[in-house]
């Protein structure tokens, strides 16, 4: 069941600050034709999962209408860093709750191409056990994206066992490991910015970071081994929206 969105929408962008946007111009003239959407969420929330599965839907929808041949769905084997074989045109939806994981990528494909459905999607994910993000409140988008022939699903973020392998053994350690299966890039090195550190302990704080004297109460404890961990999660999901855009 869809739910519906209880909340309005407003432009950022310098020019139209505040300016309040309808659901259809949104859709229409912000999102449909756009190489690139980041959505960013809270787990979980009913309202923020209708506008994903809105977005999806939207930018699925403009490449039926500019005649894109792809009557049967096909899926490549392959997970996210090794490529898909498959280039024509697709909204590829990179899903933060599933890993890189090969296996995991297959149980995705499974789902995508009709194989197994979302009792049994739900099932095998927790059977692989790396993750353990609740998919139940994500029905909505996985079913709409099941049933879409323009639409593909891939895991995006590196398994949870490399983060545990560099808070264990160090950060040179995980970006080896990493590197030689491919989930981030061969120059990367996991460096972060002060101010990149400076917003990522106010979330584990909830120190005001705009507040009056705030870096005097930054809290170090975080930046040699959580910080990086945080890192490697961005930069291997990065790695993947670079190599699946090549493909279109």
């Amino acid at each position: 069941m869809s739910h519906s969105i209880r909340g309005r929408l407003f432009r950022l962008s310098p020019s139209f600050f505040g300016h309040e946007v309808s659901m259809n111009d949104f859709l229409d003239k912000h999102i449909s034709n756009k190489k690139l959407v980041i959505l960013g969420e809270y787990h979980g929330s009913p309202p923020i999962i209708s506008l994903q599965t809105q977005i999806q839907e939207s930018m699925a929808n403009s490449l039926k209408m500019v005649n894109i041949t792809d009557d049967v769905k096909s899926i490549s084997s392959s997970s996210c860093p090794f490529g898909n074989q498959d280039s024509s045109p697709k909204v590829r939806v990179i899903l933060e709750h599933f890993s890189m994981d090969e296996k995991m990528q297959e149980i995705l494909n499974g789902y995508s191409l009709g194989s197994i459905g979302t009792k049994e999607l739900i099932h095998s994910y927790k059977s692989i056990g790396t993750e353990g993000h609740n998919l139940i409140p994500y029905t909505e988008a996985l079913e709409s994206a099941q049933r879409n022939n323009y639409i593909h699903l891939y895991g995006g973020f590196i398994p949870r066992t490399y983060a545990r392998l560099l808070m264990k053994e160090g950060k040179q350690t995980a970006i080896h490991e990493a590197q030689k299966v491919g989930y981030i890039s061969l120059d990367e090195t996991l460096e972060g910015t002060h101010e990149h550190y400076n917003y990522f302990e106010s979330l584990l704080t909830g120190r005001n970071m705009f507040g009056e004297n705030s870096k005097e109460f930054l809290n170090e404890k975080f930046w040699s081994k959580m910080f990086p961990a945080q890192i490697l999660k961005d930069a291997s999901m990065a790695y993947c929206v670079r190599n699946l855009e090549t493909l279109n």
